[in-house]
């Protein structure tokens, strides 16, 4: 797969953020940045972007302008759907939500693309980050993380109606 040290160490942080962040939509229906698993989800998040940094840039496969792109984003997304509860902002539930989600996303784009062009070993699935199969592999999860951003804003504005106003 021609992986440094680094790769691998930032692969495995990268796997355990998906893990916990899924684990997370599952059982809370959004990232919950104040769980012990949000918690890991952000260290797990940021060790690996930060990792990108680090990759050799010359490596097979890496074009690091995208690639540098895709981590600013991630850690955009990252660090303003975690932080934002420390705010005043009414729309704050939602940014944390949504941001969160698209830490998310923007993680799963690099992950989605390594996936289908290094694996199988040997015989990869896709020939290029523009082969067919990652461009449609790429829509469904754009489709998927849109329908995911509906059905939280939906989710929030239901349990919204349900605490108490106070004036």
């Amino acid at each position: 797969m021609g992986l440094s040290t680094v790769g691998y160490v930032h692969t495995v942080f990268g796997l355990i953020a998906v893990v916990l962040a899924f684990y997370m939509l599952i059982r809370n229906r959004k990232i919950d940045p104040k769980s012990s698993a949000g918690i890991a989800y952000f260290v797990a998040v940021t060790v690996s972007c930060v990792l990108v940094f680090a990759l050799p840039p010359k490596a097979p496969g890496f074009n690091p302008v995208p690639g540098y792109i895709l981590t600013l984003l991630t850690l955009i997304s990252l660090f303003l759907g975690f932080f934002i509860r420390f705010s005043k902002l009414r729309a704050g539930r939602y940014i944390e939500t949504l941001g969160l989600s698209g830490s998310l996303f923007f993680s799963m784009v690099p992950a989605v693309n390594e996936t289908l062009t290094r694996l199988p070993a040997g015989a990869p699935l896709a020939s290029s980050p523009q082969d067919p199969l990652v461009l449609k592999s790429l829509s469904v999860l754009a489709v998927l993380f849109f329908a995911l951003c509906v059905a939280q804003v939906i989710n929030i504005k239901k349990s919204s109606k349900l605490l108490p106003h106070v004036a």
